[in-house]
């Protein structure tokens, strides 16, 4: 792994429209013409992909799997919601598979692909599953439950249906990973149509009436914290 400096010199040095920033201790990078800020790692994929861990050095060590998790969702033209996940993971080195036998470094081990439908209330109207690359046969009825789904919804109770359908020998771990990761991603996407962030009165958050179910769900999001005081005055509740 290339030195931290030698890689920010590296970055100035193609990119001189960059400059570095600290934020709350971390290193981000400021683009002067742009007016963004970005974390290091996004610089980096402008750059050609070149990798640096944002986390503090460790000692030396070898790279032996790699996972992967994706997920985008989808407007339909329907008024439904189309939110898909992937899931694939691959191994650096030859791999002996006990049923393919031998995978090259970088073939998929695992590669699962999840598709959620949802209405605008949350409600999952279709639930599909493929998966294009399992260790066994039978890896491929690990979706056989998943029709127990449609109609639950995701903000209420849906860890405890995922559970329900797809826990242990019922159905495929790695299509319930993805399926308890769902509801985030479905908050995300719908939360841009309920807030209007697709457009500039979107950030205007202090007319809001109506408390914003996310408050309190994270420590950035605190009641009593700084960012509800700044962003959501009506909100905050202060401890004094």
């Amino acid at each position: 792994m290339k030195n931290h400096v030698s890689v920010y010199k590296a970055i100035l040095i193609q990119n001189p429209g960059w400059e570095r920033v600290c934020h709350a201790g971390r290193d981000k990078w400021k683009n002067l013409y742009a007016d963004q800020t970005v974390y290091v790692m996004a610089v980096f994929s402008k750059v050609g992909g070149t990798q640096v861990m944002p986390l503090p050095e460790s000692v030396s060590r070898t790279h032996h799997h790699v996972r992967r998790f994706a997920f985008d969702s989808f407007s339909r033209t329907d008024g439904l919601w189309d939110l898909e996940g992937r899931l694939t993971d691959s191994k650096t080195f030859d791999y002996y598979d006990l049923r393919r036998g031998k995978i090259d470094p970088g073939g998929f081990i695992h590669d699962i692909a999840v598709r959620v439908t949802i209405d605008e209330e949350m409600t999952v109207r279709d639930i599909v599953a493929s998966l294009d690359a399992a260790p066994f046969r039978l890896c491929q009825g690990g979706g056989a439950n998943l029709s127990a789904l449609v109609g639950q919804n995701l903000a209420k109770g849906w860890r405890k249906h995922v559970n329900e359908a797809l826990a242990g020998a019922s159905g495929c771990a790695h299509i319930r990973e993805m399926l308890l990761a769902i509801p985030t991603v479905a908050f995300q996407t719908l939360g841009t149509v309920w807030e209007n962030r697709d457009r500039p009165e979107g950030m205007n958050t202090h007319t809001l009436t109506e408390r914003p179910f996310y408050l309190g769900g994270c420590s950035a999001l605190a009641p009593d914290g700084a960012v509800v005081k700044t962003h959501y005055p009506q909100f905050f509740e202060s401890d004094s």
